[in-house]
């Protein structure tokens, strides 16, 4: 379902409203975590942001790169890193997309790769846990967490509008993304840990998101790191398809203005306007089996 929230991020008035929204294409793990996250917040917030994302599992080394599931990646609700995504959203007064391994909360050993979407006020407003999970090397997720089975949603965030989440491989499958655009969705944040090598594939998909759902897409990357294939950029694109900017520098806090009339032209303009005609899509997945994960070939790469 949809949420309603005003954060009152702040706007810059005027007839058209527009608002910023930053990118910052960096982790934040270790012993000055808190502290260089903070840092990070401060200057978008001074820049005019009232919207950082970071990228997939921000507040961890990336532990897909082997399948040893380890008890201290995760943690229960409310735990030691979304407290820290919550403190330091409300210090900066920013609205904070983030993330963690979170528990079920129950006996039963499974957890969840969990997008976290925190308002300036350290109240936590969305979240949506990864569905699609992929299974190579460098990316064994499977291995790592559970797939999820909840139905992605939005929240509306005054000014930035409706706000919906993917998690990186989910929009290799657009059901998802689909029924965010037809739950009006104005702006999609998508964290990501992917490699340059195909970026291109990544770029086309948010793309055609973009297009088909009427909206903005934003989709922070990991960084490179020592041992792990990352390094595509991060990415921001306009409901029109049009790329507003792409960046992979670690460190970079890439900030972009938005604008509602965009994302009104395109819901009136075309595919924008099209019915959702989601009687028919429920009849024909019902009779749909879910499809186990496939081997992966030894030339896949995420």
């Amino acid at each position: 379902m949809n949420q309603t929230h005003d954060s009152h991020l702040g706007s810059s008035g005027g007839g058209d409203a527009r608002t910023r929204v930053a990118l910052v294409h960096d982790v934040f793990h270790g012993n000055d975590a808190e502290r260089d996250l903070l840092a990070c917040l401060n200057e978008a917030k001074r820049r005019g942001a009232c919207l950082a994302v970071l990228p997939e599992l921000p507040f961890d080394q990336w532990m897909a790169v082997d399948k040893e599931r380890k008890e201290k990646d995760a943690e229960d609700a409310r735990g030691r890193r979304h407290s820290m995504l919550c403190r330091c959203a409300q210090s900066a007064g920013i609205t904070v997309l983030g993330g963690a391994i979170v528990t079920s909360g129950k006996q039963d050993g499974r957890r969840y790769n969990t997008s976290l979407l925190v308002d300036r006020e350290g109240t936590t407003v969305l979240s949506y846990q990864k569905m699609h999970l992929p299974e190579e090397p460098g990316y064994y997720e499977v291995s790592q967490y559970d797939s999820a089975d909840a139905v992605p949603g939005c929240v509306e965030m005054n000014p930035v509008g409706m706000v919906g989440l993917q998690t990186c491989s989910d929009i290799m499958r657009p059901a998802g993304w689909s029924m965010l655009g037809a739950r009006g969705a104005e702006v999609i944040l998508v964290p990501r840990a992917t490699p340059i090598t195909s970026y291109e594939r990544w770029k086309t998909v948010l793309r055609t998101m973009a297009i088909t759902c009427a909206a903005y897409v934003f989709s922070v990357n990991r960084p490179s790191e020592e041992g792990v294939p990352h390094g595509g950029p991060s990415i921001a694109i306009r409901p029109n398809g049009e790329v507003l900017l792409e960046t992979s520098q670690r460190g970079n806090i890439a900030v972009v203005e938005i604008s509602k009339a965009d994302v009104l032209l395109a819901k009136t303009d075309y595919p924008g306007y099209v019915t959702y005609r989601s009687d028919i899509y429920a009849k024909g997945w019902g009779d749909i089996p879910t499809i186990p994960i496939h081997h992966h070939s030894d030339n896949s790469q995420v």
